[in-house]
């Protein structure tokens, strides 16, 4: 038995079934039975007090969080998605809030669609597509490379950006007309010799660039190994994406051509404080919600009662 395990009422009459045979079959004390079963005796004569009383079921109350999502913001949220099949999580969290859809942070949504089956709605990778990223266990080991768009001074430009891995410190970094093989293979050559006698494992995704001659030729030069991820998976060279934001903030081109970026992300910061501070208010009048065996285990934290208390309303 589990620690903080909970029971269903037949769990429960499937123990005290056990105990009852194991005292009639052996010369065990009951102290040692317990103890092999994982129960207290405390909880042992808790659960026949509560046979002779005609009720194993256990009721429990979970304190609903003041920031709970809303039913009409979880439908909107399950819609939306659905009808935006090809559009991650983060990215359908800003659409929403952009469009005034639903005030809901990231976590909150992605809990939303995970409850609802709607996170992996395209073939994923299969195994073995790519490698697996190591560990860096010192300086200079591994490193990550990639590129971004970034707007200055009235035109785009290719920001590629070096990381180390186990510092997370920017070896190197540059601003491109293009994102060509070329370019790019020039700048990883000019990060290489930056640190002479140390060859760092580069880790890449599957850019054209990465894969064309001038950049498979700069890797033999230098005897370095790369590491190509996961197709279709971003995740595997996550510690230079969350550098770039490209996974937490989701401006688009037209963002930055049209309007102001900076208010859009300030307009984006108001709806979600304001719907935070409406939601609190409507989850303070309603009730608790209780539970008939529906929790798994106890002590679950505040985020873990508010996802029940979203999936049960």
């Amino acid at each position: 038995m589990r620690s903080h395990r909970r029971y269903t009422e037949e769990e429960k009459r499937v123990l005290l079934n056990t105990v009852a045979r194991a005292q009639e079959q052996s010369e065990q004390p009951l102290s040692w039975i317990l103890s092999e079963l994982g129960l207290t005796p405390s909880v042992y004569y808790e659960w026949l007090r509560r046979t002779e009383e005609g009720g194993l079921t256990d009721h429990v109350v979970v304190p609903r969080s003041p920031l709970s999502a809303q039913p009409e913001e979880v439908d909107a949220t399950v819609a939306y998605a659905k009808a935006h099949p090809r559009d991650g999580c983060r990215r359908l969290t800003w659409m929403m809030v952009d469009e005034d859809v639903a005030y809901l942070a990231p976590s909150t949504v992605y809990r939303i669609l995970n409850r609802h089956d709607l996170l992996y709605r395209w073939k994923r990778p299969e195994p073995g597509q790519g490698r697996r990223v190591p560990e860096a266990t010192y300086p200079n080991e591994v490193w990550h490379i990639d590129l971004m768009y970034l707007w200055v001074r009235g035109r785009w430009y290719f920001l590629v950006t070096i990381l180390d891995s186990y510092s997370r410190y920017i070896v190197h970094w540059e601003l491109t007309l293009s994102m060509r093989a070329d370019e790019v293979a020039e700048i990883i050559a000019t990060a290489l010799e930056r640190v002479p006698g140390k060859k760092p494992r580069i880790v890449r995704d599957n850019g054209s660039q990465f894969v064309a001659r001038e950049w498979r030729e700069s890797m033999r030069y230098f005897e370095v190994e790369e590491i190509p991820i996961r197709a279709r998976h971003p995740q595997s060279n996550g510690r230079i994406e969350r550098y770039h934001h490209s996974s937490l903030q989701y401006l688009r081109p037209v963002d930055y051509y049209v309007g102001n970026p900076g208010a859009l992300l300030a307009d984006r910061k108001r709806k979600l404080k304001e719907a935070a501070v409406r939601r609190r208010e409507v989850n303070r009048c309603r009730p608790e919600v209780t539970l008939v065996n529906g929790a798994a285990e106890l002590g679950r934290s505040e985020r873990g009662a508010e996802a029940t208390a979203e999936a049960i309303n």
